[in-house]
C-alpha cells in the first residue's frame, strides 16, 4: 500500500505578478519565511531571470512595506471628500448657469435662419423664372445671405459653448474619489485593480513602488498630498488652499477666493470632449496666470506655465489689466495644448478674445465655405453673368470634395487638398486644361482672402499646371477655303448663320457676344461695330470690312435695339439644341472635318480641334500672316499680352518660308 503523498497548501501571495524590478524590468516574485517561533514572514523580490542586464536590486521587501506602497500610490490619484463635495457643488453652478438662455436663444435663430432660407428660396425662383433681372436680383439676395452667413457662425458659436462636458467630470470627480473608501477599507485586490487601470510601468526599486499614472490621473497625482490633507482639515478658504496647493516656486500671483470664481469663469473651456479635457479644467486652477513688468519698461509680459515651465512673453500692453486678461488666455491655450483639447475652433477665439483685449476690435475668422459665400457676393457684382454661374459650379464641387473640412477655417487649406481636388475633376471626366482652370478660379477665391489679410500663403500657388493630355496640335484656325465654305452653307439655310460667321471672321468675337449683336452694335454711317465682351467686360470697337458691311447693308432691320440675328440670339448657349451644337452640324453639312483631341468621358466633353471659336483663332492668324503689327493685332481682338496674342496665332507655310528665305546664304 503506497504511503499517501503530501499535500503542498497554495502559498498565495497578495501582490504576486502586480509589479517589475524597477532595475532589469524582470517580475517580482514572492517567498515566504517561517521562523522557529511559526511566525511568518512575506517578501518580495526580483527574480534575477534577466541574463542580458544583471540585477543589482538586492532589496527584499516586506509585504507590510510594499501594501504601504500600494496604498500610498491609491491616495495619490484619490480625490478627498472635501474636494469631491466642492467640486460637484461648483458643477451644479456651471451646469444651470446661462443653459436655458443659450437654449432658447439658439432655437429663435434656428427659426430666424429657417425663415431665411425661404426666402432666399424665393428670391432664387423668381431670378430663374425671369421675374427679377440682375440688379434686383443682386439687391435682394445679397443682404439675406450676408444675414444667413452671421446666423450660421452665431448657431455654430452656441452649440459650440453648449459641449457636453459636465457629465464626463461629474464620472471622474465620482470615481477618482471612490479610493478614499477602498483605503480605508484595506481593500487591496481593488486597489490592485485601481492601480492597473489609472497607471502604467508599475516598478519596485529601494523599497518604493513608483507607477506612470495615465492622463488626466497624472495631474491628480502631481498635486501635494500633504496639502490635501490640510484642505480636509481647514473648512475656512478651502477653495484658496486648493488653488495654491500645487507644488511651483515660481507662482507670482495668488488669487484670494472672491477671484477663484472669476478664474473659473474664465478657464471654462468651450469644447472639452474627453474626461482629460474636464479634469485638465479643474486642476489647472493650481497655476495661475500673472503679469510681471521690468521697472525700465511700460510694457506689461504675460507669465504662465506650459509643460512645467514658466513661459513670459511682452504684451506690448501699458495697461495691467488688458495684459492680464492677455496672460490669462495664453495660460488657457498651452493647458489645452499640453492636454490635447486645444480645437481649431477653441484656438481661434482665444486669439479673437486676445486681439479684441488689444484693439477692442472683434477679429474675424472665415471656414471654408464661409470665405466662398463671401467671394461669390463679390464676384456677383463684379463679374458677368456667366463667369459668376462658373465660379458658382467650380466652389459648389470644392465644398463638397471637402466635405466636412468646409467647415474649417480657411487658413487650414492645404496645396495637397487643392492637389486631391484637382484630381478628382481629371477623374470625373474633365480634362488637364479644365482641371487647372478651376484651381485658377479657386485661386482667385484664396487671393482675395489673402489681400484682405484672412490668411498669409495662397495654397494654389505651390501647384504646377498639369500637362494638357490632348491628341494631335491642339487648336486650329479655319482655312480661307474651310471659311468661305461655311459662308456657303449658311447662304444656303438659314442666313442668319451667314451673319453670324461674317461678324465673327471680321470683327473677332466670341460666340455669345457675336449671336447677341443688335443693330444699336452697328453704325453703318461711322463704319464701326461697337460692342463689350461678355467675358472680359472690354469695350471694343472694331471698323467693319467692306465684305461685312456690304451684307450688313443688304439686311433690313426692323429697329435701332433689334436683334442682329433674332432667331440665333433666341437659342440656348449650351445643350443639344444650343448654338455650339447647330454650328457643329453647320460643319457637317459644309464637309469642314476637326480632329478629336479628346475624348469626354463622366462630366466632360469631347474635344475637337476647330469648333466656332476658330473664327477667332482666324480673324488673328490671317492679320498676322499678313504682316499686321501684334499690337494692332491686340488692340483688335481685345487680347491684354503678346503670349496671348501669339497663343491665337498659327502661321501658314508662306509665312515661314518668307522667314526662312530672309536669311543669307553662305
Amino acid at each position: 500500500m503506497e504511503k499517501p503523498r503530501k499535500r503542498h497548501e497554495e502559498r498565495r501571495f497578495m501582490f504576486l505578478d502586480f509589479a517589475t524590478c524597477g532595475c532589469c524590468g524582470f517580475s517580482i516574485t514572492g517567498e515566504r519565511q517561517v521562523k522557529k517561533s511559526g511566525l511568518q514572514f512575506e517578501y518580495y523580490r526580483c527574480t534575477y531571470k534577466n541574463k542580458r542586464q544583471p540585477c543589482t536590486e538586492r532589496t527584499y521587501v516586506r509585504a507590510e512595506r510594499f501594501a504601504a506602497e500600494v496604498q500610498r500610490n491609491v491616495e495619490l490619484v484619490s480625490l478627498p471628500d472635501e474636494w469631491k463635495e466642492r467640486f460637484l457643488a461648483r458643477i451644479e453652478t456651471w451646469e444651470g448657469e446661462d443653459s436655458g438662455a443659450r437654449k432658447e436663444r439658439a432655437e429663435k435663430l434656428k427659426t430666424e435662419l429657417a425663415v431665411l432660407k425661404a426666402k432666399l428660396d424665393r428670391v432664387n425662383g423668381a431670378f430663374a423664372d425671369g421675374d427679377l433681372d440682375m440688379q434686383e436680383f443682386r439687391e435682394l439676395k445679397n443682404p439675406l445671405v450676408e444675414r444667413k452667413i452671421e446666423l450660421d457662425g452665431q448657431i455654430a458659436n452656441l452649440q459650440d459653448a453648449k459641449a457636453n462636458w459636465i457629465e464626463p467630470l461629474k464620472e471622474w470627480i465620482l470615481e477618482a474619489n471612490t479610493g478614499v473608501k477602498l483605503v480605508s477599507d484595506q481593500n487591496w485586490p481593488e486597489m490592485k485593480a485601481t492601480l492597473r487601470k489609472v497607471g502604467l510601468n508599475r516598478l519596485l526599486r529601494d523599497q518604493t513602488l513608483t507607477v506612470t499614472f495615465k492622463k488626466p490621473w497624472d495631474l491628480l497625482a502631481k498635486t501635494n498630498f500633504a496639502a490635501r490633507e490640510r484642505v480636509q482639515k481647514n473648512s475656512l478658504g478651502s477653495q484658496h488652499t486648493l488653488m495654491c496647493a500645487r507644488e511651483d516656486s515660481n507662482l507670482h500671483y495668488h488669487s484670494t477666493p472672491s477671484l477663484i470664481s472669476i478664474s473659473l469663469e474664465k478657464y471654462k473651456f468651450r469644447h472639452p470632449k474627453t474626461r482629460l479635457y474636464s479634469l485638465t479644467f479643474v486642476l489647472t486652477m493650481f497655476r495661475m496666470a500673472s503679469v510681471w513688468r521690468h521697472p525700465k519698461s511700460k510694457y506689461w509680459s504675460a507669465c504662465w506655465t506650459e509643460r512645467g515651465r514658466r513661459m513670459k512673453r511682452s504684451t506690448k500692453e501699458t495697461d495691467r489689466k488688458k495684459a492680464m486678461q492677455t496672460a490669462v488666455s495664453l495660460e488657457k491655450a498651452a493647458v489645452m495644448a499640453e492636454r490635447g483639447a486645444l480645437t481649431e475652433a477653441s484656438a481661434r477665439n482665444i486669439l479673437a478674445d486676445i486681439f479684441q483685449t488689444s484693439t477692442g476690435q472683434r477679429l474675424n475668422f472665415y471656414t471654408v465655405r464661409a470665405w466662398f459665400d463671401y467671394w461669390l457676393l463679390q464676384v456677383e457684382e463684379g463679374r458677368a453673368a456667366g463667369s459668376y454661374t462658373r465660379y458658382q459650379s467650380v466652389s459648389n464641387r470644392f465644398l463638397g470634395f471637402l466635405g466636412e473640412r468646409s467647415e474649417s477655417g480657411i487658413e487650414t487649406i492645404r496645396p495637397d487638398e487643392i492637389a486631391s481636388f484637382r484630381a478628382s475633376e481629371v477623374e470625373s471626366g474633365r480634362g488637364a486644361t479644365t482641371a487647372n482652370a478651376n484651381v485658377k478660379t479657386l485661386g482667385v477665391a484664396f487671393g482675395l482672402a489673402k489681400r484682405h489679410g484672412i490668411i498669409t500663403t495662397d495654397p494654389t500657388k505651390a501647384l504646377t499646371p498639369l500637362r494638357k493630355t490632348q491628341k494631335g496640335g491642339g487648336k486650329e484656325p479655319f482655312t480661307m477655303e474651310e471659311v468661305k465654305a461655311l459662308v456657303a452653307e449658311g447662304n444656303n439655310g438659314d442666313k442668319e448663320w451667314k451673319t453670324l460667321i461674317l461678324c465673327a471672321f471680321y470683327l473677332g468675337g466670341r460666340l455669345q457676344t457675336m449671336a447677341t449683336l443688335r443693330w444699336s452694335n452697328i453704325d453703318l454711317a461711322k463704319k464701326t461695330a461697337s460692342f463689350r465682351e461678355r467675358k472680359t467686360g472690354l469695350a471694343m470697337t472694331i471698323p467693319l470690312h467692306p465684305t461685312l458691311e456690304s451684307h450688313l447693308l443688304s439686311l433690313t432691320a426692323p429697329d435701332a435695339d433689334a436683334p442682329l440675328m433674332p432667331r440665333i440670339a433666341a437659342m440656348p448657349s449650351s445643350g443639344r439644341s444650343g448654338r455650339s451644337e447647330q454650328f457643329k452640324k453647320l460643319m457637317a453639312r459644309a464637309g469642314v472635318t476637326a480632329a478629336k483631341l479628346q475624348d469626354g468621358k463622366g462630366a466632360g466633353h469631347d474635344v475637337y480641334s476647330k469648333s466656332f471659336h476658330s473664327l477667332r483663332r482666324s480673324f488673328v492668324t490671317e492679320q498676322a500672316n499678313a504682316g499686321v503689327d501684334i499690337d494692332i493685332r491686340k488692340k483688335l481682338a481685345g487680347h491684354a499680352s503678346d503670349e496671348m496674342s501669339e497663343h491665337y496665332t498659327s502661321r501658314d507655310i508662306a509665312t515661314l518660308r518668307k522667314g526662312i528665305d530672309s536669311l543669307p546664304n553662305l
